[in-house]
């Protein structure tokens, strides 16, 4: 459904994460939509004039050992959105504290059916941890292809 905020034109995209096939359609529109970041393009042209300006300077791999670090640490960020986000310690047993009365540790429990649902949500996948992808495994693939 298309909607306008003012001067901002807008779509809403629902979908039941069990329904696949409304889910892939909203995959597909967010991709085709360029939900990226601008910069992706230009961070990688950036660290490519960086590699051939290394290259230049004999100083390739040290350049190259940067930017394989870099390209690392960017997959690592992604990991960590996306863990951030999985609720894998959603539903651990709490038991009842010294002194607690039996009220506070039931309003206190954790509800298996709410439990459930938190675990049977689709992966949170994001614009930064795509970004971070991008230009991780770019950099990672050009340090290795400027030490060749």
């Amino acid at each position: 459904q298309k909607f306008t905020l003012g001067a901002h034109r807008g779509m809403l995209l629902t979908s039941k994460h069990e329904n696949s096939i409304a889910y892939d359609t909203n995959l597909r529109y967010i991709r085709a939509a360029h939900l990226w970041l601008k910069l992706d393009g230009a961070v990688l042209l950036l660290a490519l004039a960086t590699a051939l300006c290394g290259r230049w300077l004999g100083v390739a791999v040290q350049v190259s050992n940067v930017m394989f670090l870099v390209g690392l640490l960017l997959i690592c960020l992604m990991i960590i959105n996306i863990l951030l986000h999985a609720s894998l310690l959603a539903g651990w047993f709490k038991k009842k504290q010294a002194g607690e009365s039996d009220e506070e540790y039931q309003a206190r429990k954790i509800d298996v059916k709410s439990v459930a649902s938190k675990k049977n949500k689709p992966i949170h996948f994001q614009s930064f941890a795509a970004n971070c992808l991008v230009i991780g495994l770019g950099l990672i693939v050009l340090a290795i292809v400027i030490t060749i």
